[in-house]
């Protein structure tokens, strides 16, 4: 191994040589950082049985943490590659139900990275956890994910024109749909323009609106367009 820059060594010794690390990224200074792509979701339900596959990303590159690192595209293309769907190795790259080691939901059927992060698509297995988990991405209470690493010292470089470290490479060990995300960019994919989708939403309308005198039937469909197109 090279010598490390100064800066990366302090951060080795503050955290250990080979920790497996959450990703947590300095709140305050990143907060702004952009949202435009939100939204993952269980896949469209079919009529004979409900799909519990979900499409997600764990992590959004460029997001810097509190520790001043930053992971980059193609950091987790050798950990991918060597333990992802596609391999043959005995330990490969899995989902835990928020970072529990003894709580895993399945691996991953798809995990790849893309121009915005590490994505992958998943089907949680029938435990309860697994049921939980897609339960809770259907309604929006879990819209997160996070990802379990450790640090590959050697691929890491340090910028001191915006005092951070950048990472180029991690083994990647697990992945974790999360209450509260590292990132709060990452995101489950609601379909594939983006959008949320809620299959019941439009016969739960149409359910209360019949419950309204019908004179105010026409009144109220053209505010709730009004909303909508506002929202858009």
């Amino acid at each position: 191994m090279s010598k490390l820059h100064p800066k990366i060594q302090e951060l080795r010794s503050k955290v250990g040589y080979k920790p497996i690390h959450t990703f947590i990224p300095n709140r305050k200074k990143y907060e702004g950082a952009p949202k435009e792509y939100r939204s993952p979701v269980v896949e469209e339900v079919g009529e004979e049985k409900e799909s519990r596959l979900i499409k997600q990303y764990f992590c959004i590159f460029g997001i810097p943490d509190d520790y001043g690192t930053v992971p980059m595209k193609g950091c987790f293309s050798k950990s991918i590659k060597e333990r992802g769907p596609s391999s043959k190795a005995s330990y490969q790259i899995t989902v835990l139900w928020q970072h529990k080691q003894d709580d895993p939901l399945c691996r991953p059927t798809v995990l790849k990275e893309d121009e915005i992060g590490l994505y992958a698509e998943y089907e949680p297995d029938d435990v309860p956890s697994g049921n939980r988990c897609v339960t809770q991405v259907r309604s929006g209470t879990i819209n997160q994910g996070s990802y379990g690493f450790n640090y590959v010292w050697d691929k890491m470089k340090y910028d001191e024109k915006t005092d951070l470290i950048y990472m180029y490479e991690v083994e990647l060990f697990e992945i974790s749909p999360v209450t509260i995300g590292s990132q709060t960019e990452t995101f489950v994919v609601r379909n594939s323009q983006g959008e949320y989708v809620d299959e019941f939403l439009e016969d739960e309308t149409e359910d209360l609106i019949k419950q309204i005198p019908r004179k105010y039937h026409l009144e109220l469909r053209s505010i709730i367009s009004r909303h909508i197109s506002l929202a858009k």
